[in-house]
């Protein structure tokens, strides 16, 4: 099973990506490709857990909004 969340971070605000938010995220995104979780950044799979932890690690210095879909196996 395939998922695809999405993240909405508001573009209107001026912020940009705190030190701490790179290197954290990109931490994140080497032990999910590690694992065989992450297949691009459009997928994330268990997404639930997965998301939850990516949302977290924004901090309380975003307003981030997310969505999980499941993503529909072809020919299914």
């Amino acid at each position: 099973m395939r998922f695809l969340s999405l993240i909405r971070v508001d573009e209107n605000t001026g912020q940009v990506p705190s030190q701490r938010l790179i290197d954290e995220m990109t931490v994140l995104i080497g032990e999910m490709r590690a694992a065989g979780k992450l297949l691009d950044t459009a997928g994330l799979q268990p997404a639930t857990e997965l998301t939850r932890r990516f949302v977290e690690i924004h901090g309380d210095e975003w307003n981030v909004e997310c969505e999980v879909r499941q993503v529909a196996e072809p020919g299914i």
